[in-house]
């Protein structure tokens, strides 16, 4: 996903540069300084780390989840895939990504509901099981943020 995302960016640069090189005589532009505001924007809403960090939060709370299911280990994971999907959301500029985000903020919140119920004590099999349908859910709007993604740069 990452070398997508630097594929990309490069490809939106080249764009953006050639559109600004058809117009030169309609436009000044300094283009060391047009390089640098491109660089800028390009990584400022860049989501690539963000999926990454957040896939591999969901993977290490399924983990710990199946392992030894410790409700505190577990809310701090928790926290750790909210920061990432608040981050997500406030970078993407493209409308279904951001109800995405809502959706996973949503599901979240329902893990973190079961979590409290549970802080400092091992989960038992019913518990297990109702967060784990829950991280399912969450899940999938995490897979369905990938796909609105690259459509999103499809568009770009």
């Amino acid at each position: 996903m990452l070398f997508r995302s630097v594929s990309q960016s490069r490809y939106s640069r080249g764009k953006l540069l050639q559109s600004l090189t058809d117009n030169k005589d309609d436009i000044k532009v300094d283009e060391n300084r047009l390089e640098q505001e491109i660089i800028f924007y390009l990584e400022k809403y860049d989501i690539g780390e963000e999926k990454s960090r957040l896939r591999h939060h969901i993977d290490f709370f399924i983990e710990c989840l199946e392992k030894d299911a410790n409700g505190k280990k577990l809310n701090f994971i928790s926290q750790e895939m909210g920061r990432e999907i608040n981050t997500l959301g406030s970078k993407a500029h493209y409308f279904p990504i951001q109800q995405a985000v809502v959706l996973m903020k949503e599901e979240l919140e329902k893990i973190k509901e079961q979590l409290e119920k549970i802080v400092g004590k091992k989960l038992n099999n019913g518990e297990m099981l109702a967060i784990r349908s829950l991280i399912s859910t969450y899940e999938i709007y995490a897979e369905q943020i990938d796909r609105l993604h690259e459509r999103y740069l499809d568009l770009v």
